[in-house]
């Protein structure tokens, strides 16, 4: 059970790094970023809230927004100081804080849609990313990031969010503007939140930047770091990168390790994934060699299998059918993997292959050929 649930996170997994980071969390490729909520706002103004009142119920009333820099302006912001907003929101204790509030408008007034702790860095920030709306893409996150070491948490983690919901591409495109010595000091700074340190490891790999592989091949030695561990194939990428063959080898080691924990394969496996998207011709040698141990491999054969069709790489096809039927080799998603990659594949021996299993169990490759349809992958 527990490697089917794995299998079907790698899956979805996949296909978020269909337009985004390879190696960002789900849940930060889903997160709007301060740019795409500024550009949609009418209005984007630094202020307070004061004197809320309470109408007949909670959801009327009204309550005083004050402000005191306008950062986007909208027509009502021009000539006061101060709005009365139609809605009663609370503010214990007194004059809330300044905020960053960004408006919208409701029944044709200014209201509130979205905010963000007040400050005059944030004000800045988010001046100059609205001017960021007609700039390629290689602009955006260059100034995004310059700010991923922002001393404001906010600033800090909306650069960085930028860069989890790029596509691999676009993350690539910016690398002129990026500087190996911050990306060190991340990696190396125990207060650098972990959900960013993998992609960290990855930039620094695409820096060329060979004086970093020592710092990976650390990280990468011995037990790891619960750190290291949870973003392990951000720091495999990094690692291939900057020393191919000794990157290469730490990463084939850990696939093929039975003793590593399961989620650790997996995510070298990612790594892997990675390398066949962004340098499939460089890599093809590397990446066919580890999966090529795979496929023999009962816990992570429906992976490869899976792999190798979605690719169109059928390099493995012999090794592929020899596969069907091993004792080690008889669960329904191993099985079904196969015969899927036999009738995906043009070759004459899956031809044959399946040919012969039609004439022995005709059902099966019926169930599997619908499998292929409701997955709407070419079927032969």
């Amino acid at each position: 059970m527990f490697k089917f649930i794995s299998a079907l996170c790698l899956a979805f997994t996949i296909s978020n790094h269909l337009q985004a980071c390879s190696f960002c969390s789900g849940g930060l490729i889903d997160r709007g970023t301060l740019r795409e909520q500024a550009l949609k706002a009418d209005a984007i103004v630094l202020g307070r809230l004061k004197n809320a009142k309470l109408g007949e119920d909670i959801r009327t009333g009204t309550t005083e927004f004050h402000f005191d820099d306008i950062v986007k302006s909208g027509p009502e912001f021009k000539t006061t100081k101060m709005i009365v907003l139609p809605r009663y929101i609370p503010t214990p204790g007194g004059p809330a804080d300044s905020q960053l509030f960004l408006f919208g408008t409701v029944d044709g007034k200014p209201d509130i849609v979205a905010s963000v702790p007040g400050s005059a860095a944030i004000a800045a920030y988010i001046r100059n990313v609205v001017k960021l709306k007609d700039q390629p893409v290689a602009a955006r996150l260059g100034f995004f990031f310059l700010h991923l070491d922002s001393t404001d948490s906010t600033i800090a983690a909306d650069a960085f969010t930028e860069f989890a919901k790029a596509t691999d591409a676009e993350i690539l495109s910016s690398k002129a503007r990026w500087k190996p010595a911050v990306l060190r000091q991340f990696l190396t700074d125990p207060k650098t939140p972990v959900e960013r340190l993998g992609v960290y490891a990855m930039l620094l790999g695409l820096c060329d930047d060979r004086e970093s592989a020592p710092l990976l091949a650390k990280s990468l030695s011995g037990a790891l770091s619960d750190r290291v561990a949870a973003n392990l194939g951000g720091f495999l990428a990094g690692y291939v990168l900057l020393d191919a063959k000794a990157g290469w080898k730490c990463l084939a080691e850990i696939v093929h390790d039975g003793q590593r924990p399961f989620e650790q394969r997996l995510s070298a496996i990612n790594a892997i994934r990675y390398f066949q998207a962004n340098r499939p011709v460089e890599s093809k040698t590397e990446v066919l060699g580890c999966y090529r141990e795979l496929l023999s491999n009962p816990d992570f054969a429906d992976v490869a299998l899976d792999d190798l069709r979605r690719w169109g790489w059928w390099d493995l096809t012999a090794e592929v059918l020899t596969q069907y039927g091993k004792p080690t080799h008889t669960a329904p998603i191993i099985r079904n993997g196969i015969i899927r990659y036999a009738l995906t594949c043009t070759d004459a021996d899956c031809r044959k292959f399946v040919g012969t299993l039609r004439t022995t169990d005709a059902k099966l490759v019926a169930r599997v050929e619908e499998s292929l349809k409701l997955l709407e992958l070419p079927k032969k």
